[in-house]
């Protein structure tokens, strides 16, 4: 009896051990998996790396493991298409699918048209594009340039591994059609929240935790 119970005991110690071990490496291998994710920030109109929600959701991320980038944009008050695109190729520089975007506003396009710019055989992990738009704003004619060429809807969607945009019914600077519209042209998921405005600091404070949610998931992040 007593040797039975010795064998028993080195067979449960032996297990314990196993399922430690792989315990560890699982650990391990999902700590090295989001070590490599890198997400990137990307503000609009009037904004800059500190604005709205943008902090709080670095913050967040960098808790994960992640890397972030969040750049100010150039002259965000009188933006130009050229100025901007030079500031994402220097950002983003080559993506991958350990890459995903978040954008916001007039961000939104200037990431989609910095994407359609690369080689169609790279592809990027994912964006969700907040407030997004690729139409004029009838609010801000100033920022017609970025819009003014047609968006090449088929060749992001075929580069963009996870798509959404998400919308606001009450948004008065981006009416939620236009955002809507976005989504269409490149296969987007569209969620549409029943308020939320423009998704800025003043109405839905410091923190949005749906981007937040929409990113984990695209990354396979688990709380």
């Amino acid at each position: 009896m007593k040797k039975l119970f010795s064998i028993l005991m080195i067979f449960g110690l032996l297990f314990s051990a196993s399922v430690g071990a792989q315990a560890t490496k699982e650990s391990s291998a999902t700590a090295t998996n989001t070590a490599q994710k890198r997400v990137v920030i990307v503000h609009g109109y009037g904004g800059d790396s500190q604005s709205h929600w943008f902090v709080w959701l670095k913050n967040e991320l960098e808790k994960q493991g992640v890397r972030v980038q969040v750049p100010n944009m150039p002259d965000s008050f009188n933006p130009t298409p050229k100025a901007w695109l030079a500031t994402l190729r220097k950002t983003i520089g080559a993506i991958d699918e350990n890459t995903f975007i978040v954008a916001h506003s007039l961000g939104c396009i200037s990431v989609l048209r910095y994407i359609e710019g690369l080689d169609a055989h790279q592809n990027l992990g994912g964006v969700v594009l907040v407030g997004g738009f690729y139409e004029p704003l009838s609010i801000l004619p100033k920022l017609d340039p970025f819009v003014k060429e047609p968006l090449q809807g088929a060749k992001l969607a075929k580069m963009i591994k996870k798509r959404v945009v998400l919308s606001a019914k009450d948004d008065k600077v981006v009416p939620t059609n236009l955002s809507q519209n976005l989504a269409k042209a490149i296969d987007a998921e569209f969620i549409q929240l029943p308020s939320g405005w423009h998704f800025m600091e003043e109405e839905v404070g410091k923190e949005l935790p749906i981007v937040l949610d929409l990113l984990k998931k695209q990354m396979g992040l688990q709380d």
